[in-house]
């Protein structure tokens, strides 16, 4: 069963599975400078990699604000998520007053952004498979195991500009500090 692209409009959708359209990715990668492999990508190929995207996007990230519905299948849309770019302190010129806030019925700009940067890296490489040794630079064993982590190593799965983009509507969600998936042979 070939997959469907629910998008998720701003309006709680139940089964949204995805932040960005394939058209938004499209729009997106118009001005990005290796969009290459998602020009080249099916359509299939896109929708797939939008899917992921947002789930590693929802598993990864610790969102501002509060979910708009308990039924949303998305962490997106949220209401009274700061916006950093808002000029809720000055008065406004606009028609409009700004409120401090993301519009809790629409998805911010970087978040789609973020949602379309990492599908196409997604395209390129797979992300979510690591070695069992991701950033342990040593393993002792004399009486005791003995672990030494790589100089500032934390792990994630997002890529660094994917974390750019989404550092304006929250943080990176919490990992154990130090902890790491133990396999016995």
């Amino acid at each position: 069963m070939p997959l469907t692209l629910v998008l998720e409009s701003g309006a709680g959708v139940v089964g949204a599975n995805s932040y960005a359209s394939s058209a938004e990715g499209d729009d997106y990668h118009l001005g990005h400078l290796y969009a290459t492999v998602w020009t080249a990508a099916s359509s299939a190929s896109k929708a797939a990699a939008l899917v992921m995207a947002t789930r590693l996007i929802d598993a990864c990230w610790a969102f501002g604000g509060k979910r708009v519905a308990d039924d949303q299948a998305l962490q997106w849309p949220r209401y009274e998520c700061p916006d950093p770019d808002s000029n809720a302190d000055v008065i406004p010129t606009q028609a409009v007053p700004r409120t401090g806030f993301f519009a809790s019925d629409d998805l911010p700009k970087v978040l789609v952004a973020a949602t379309c940067e990492l599908a196409r890296c997604l395209l390129v490489e797979d992300l979510v498979a690591s070695d069992i040794g991701d950033g342990v630079a040593a393993i002792r064993f004399a009486g005791t195991l003995s672990l030494d982590f790589k100089p500032g190593y934390r792990p994630s799965l997002l890529p660094p500009l994917v974390r750019s983009l989404l550092q304006k509507v929250g943080a990176a969600a919490n990992v154990a500090a130090g902890a790491v998936k133990l396999q016995r042979c």
